[in-house]
């Protein structure tokens, strides 16, 4: 069963700590709302080195590709350039 974590005295800390909610269903199907700190958010029960990690490894993966797809393009302009390709006259 869930316990709810002790809640802090400090109401700015408090409210910190109210940001993120969490959707759990209990044994009848229904839906409640449990309350989740930004930490327990972030480390998605012991699983948030891996799926972090794996969000950061395809952001930078998609960096990589736009940014060859753009040289891949400048370079191609260049030697149509270069060739003369497309001139009128």
């Amino acid at each position: 069963m869930w316990r709810r974590p002790a809640r802090c005295r400090s109401s700015s800390s408090y409210r910190a700590n109210r940001i993120f909610r969490a959707q759990v269903s209990d044994r009848r199907g229904q839906a409640e709302v449990k309350d989740m700190s930004v930490m327990e958010f972030l480390s998605m029960g012991g699983h948030g080195p891996y799926i972090w990690g794996s969000y950061g490894v395809m952001a930078l993966l998609m960096i990589i590709e736009a940014r060859q797809v753009i040289a891949r393009k400048r370079k191609a302009l260049a030697l149509q350039r270069s060739i003369g390709y497309g001139d009128r006259s």
